[in-house]
């Protein structure tokens, strides 16, 4: 079983909770948008770096700046992407990711190598997209049993502040996924950030 336990002992600390409050914001853009704060999160704590997790608006302005979105897309509900997520964490934070295209839910299986690999050598959280799926997903570790394979999934769609870790399992804001249960007509793309979890425990 291959997960960074110093991030799920964390999620009750997440800080991104108490942003995301306006109904009517597209539920599309706002899962996106949650699972990079959740990582934005998990990068500041793991590097200790004493930063507030971004705003909406803050990611917004930050394409802008790239140039990937218009001037028009701060403020919108327009959705975004891993290639967006990919972008935002260079810039804020200088770290590069790895982009995985998988053309289907049943090729997600051929790819899981790579991303055992990655929370072996790295640890850490994984955005994972897709178009006809097009909810967004926060990818905690990943489980290869003797029949199935399971992703450890954090359910974006949590709204308010976990007292502990034990509530998200009962509430199943945090749980593992059957591989089978991802649609085969939907492509996925999943950003991979290339930093590594410090285990401050063992100096």
């Amino acid at each position: 079983m291959f997960i960074r336990m110093f991030f799920y002992r964390k999620l009750a600390k997440v800080s991104w909770l108490k942003e995301i409050t306006n109904i009517g914001i597209i539920v599309a853009m706002v899962l996106t948008i949650r699972t990079l704060q959740t990582i934005c999160s998990w990068i500041i704590e793991n590097g200790n770096l004493g930063q507030s997790v971004p705003s909406i608006r803050r990611i917004q302005e930050v394409l802008v700046t790239l140039n990937d979105k218009e001037q028009p897309f701060i403020g919108s509900r327009e959705w975004i992407g891993s290639f967006e997520v990919c972008l935002v964490l260079n810039h804020l934070y200088d770290i590069l990711s790895k982009i995985v295209h998988v053309p289907n839910g049943k090729a997600l299986r051929d790819h899981i190598p790579t991303i055992k690999k990655h929370f072996e050598e790295f640890g850490s959280p994984i955005m994972m997209g897709g178009d006809k799926d097009c909810s967004s997903k926060c990818v905690l570790g990943v489980h290869e049993g003797s029949n199935n394979t399971y992703f450890l999934i954090l359910d974006p769609h949590f709204i308010g502040r976990a007292r502990t870790t034990e509530q998200l399992k009962n509430y199943h804001w945090i749980k593992w996924q059957n591989l089978n249960n991802f649609i085969d007509s939907s492509f996925y793309n999943l950003c991979l950030p290339q930093v590594k979890f410090i285990n401050r425990n063992n100096k």
